[in-house]
Order: structure tokens, then C-alpha cells, then sequence
């Protein structure tokens, strides 16, 4: 039970007293890291981007060791460009033309809530 540190309640937030993170810098002051590392930190924006954007000054204090482009494109930037296939516009089966010739259910549930008449599920049937 010794006591180490005496943390301060401050506006509801218990704040420590800690030195702000120095990251590992070049000799000259700047910051070193590659550019794929670049290209995540700024919010997956093109390689060519990050490039350019250190290259004009626009990014200060950043020293690139790799400009070299990764070999195809990170996971977040992947998964962003992935596209669903779209619906066929026209059905592949034709339409039904009499009342209840085509039914499509969907059951839902349970729900967290019961409804008033104590139901967790739901059902919804579409006529064509």
C-alpha cells in the first residue's frame, strides 16, 4: 500500500501529470517515417498526395526515408473501394398479374421491447 501518485479530479476528468509524447525525429528536428505511414496519418489520401503534400512544404517537420508506393493499396483503402453488385433492374422471373400469384415474407425479432400485445417478432408479407 505505498502511495505512488496523487491524480487530480478536474472538471470530472482525472487528468495525470504527464510530458506531451516526443516521436522518434531525425537529426534535423523532423519526423521520420515512411509513406505508407504518411498516407494512413493523413486519412488515406493518395500516395502521390502525401508526396507532393511534403515535397511543397505543406507538411512541415515530416523527413520521407521510403517514397516508394506500396504494392497494391492498404486494407481501409481496399475495403473502401470495393463496390455491391447493383440489382438487375428488370426481375429475372416475371411479374405475378393476379392478387396473392407472389408473396414475399420477412420475419424480424426477437425485439428487445415486447409490443402491447406481449409480441417479440414481427412479419411483413408483400403482395406483387
Amino acid at each position: 500500500g505505498e502511495r505512488i501518485v496523487d491524480i487530480p479530479l478536474d472538471n470530472g476528468l482525472y487528468r495525470l501529470p504527464m510530458p506531451a509524447h516526443v516521436a522518434t525525429a531525425s537529426s534535423g528536428g523532423e519526423l521520420v517515417m515512411h509513406i505508407d505511414e504518411l498516407h494512413r496519418r493523413l486519412g488515406h489520401v493518395g500516395i502521390e498526395a502525401c508526396r507532393d503534400a511534403v515535397q511543397s512544404g505543406m507538411v512541415e517537420g515530416v523527413w520521407l526515408v521510403n517514397t516508394t508506393a506500396p504494392a497494391g493499396l492498404c486494407k481501409p483503402c481496399e475495403r473502401a473501394k470495393a463496390s455491391k453488385k447493383s440489382f438487375l433492374k428488370e426481375s429475372a422471373t416475371p411479374r405475378a398479374t393476379e392478387y396473392s400469384g407472389r408473396v414475399h415474407s420477412d420475419v424480424w425479432g426477437p425485439a428487445q421491447v415486447q409490443s402491447i400485445g406481449k409480441r417479440e417478432y414481427m412479419l411483413t408479407l408483400t403482395d406483387e
